[in-house]
């Protein structure tokens, strides 16, 4: 019977549990406001990039630069998961086609390379996959670049708005209990 209950856990779509999800892992991360906003809006950022094998390497490295919470930052970078994936990286390809100009690529191709690498197991795979399409389109590669670093400073922003004003409200709960 558990096991029934973690799996329905595990792939429920509903948008209030998962926000509620959200505010129990921040709730358990240290520091300031500012502190673990900066690290969720870095996590956001770079969920929007077609890094995807280097996204928790890069982020921690922003987070560090930018003096946020590394922990944050991860779990920001988990806004980029299989089912948001696609959106994320179509969206990205379409923001920066339309900045840099048109591309030979269609959106078909960015979603068959998405399940390619969803379908691949090991790190060393994906990265090898990943190299290999953005040798043979490089011009790809930086429209998502573009696009997506548009609509990952966009939602980033967003995000950390939302999540100082989430872990304000969070510790001044906390001080006065």
């Amino acid at each position: 019977m558990a096991k029934k209950e973690n799996i329905k856990y595990a792939v429920t779509l509903n948008p209030k549990k998962k926000v509620q999800r959200f505010v129990e892992q921040v709730k358990g991360l240290q520091g300031d406001p500012h502190y673990v906003a900066t690290g969720i809006a870095i996590g956001i950022f770079i969920s929007f990039t077609p890094t995807i094998p280097f996204h928790t390497v890069i982020a921690l490295l922003l987070s560090f630069i930018f003096r946020g919470s590394k922990p944050a930052a991860i779990i920001g970078t988990w806004f980029s998961n299989p089912l948001t994936i696609p959106v994320l990286y179509i969206g990205g390809y379409e923001v920066g086609r339309l900045i840099l100009g048109n591309a030979s690529l269609d959106s078909h191709m960015i979603l068959t390379l998405m399940h390619t690498l969803e379908s691949t197991s090991s790190f060393t795979a994906k990265s090898r996959v990943l190299m290999e399409f953005l040798k043979e389109e490089q011009g790809v590669f930086y429209i998502m670049m573009a696009g997506g670093s548009i609509l990952g400073v966009i939602s980033g922003i967003i995000a950390y708005f939302a999540t100082y004003k989430i872990v304000k409200r969070i510790r001044f709960q906390e001080n006065r209990s």
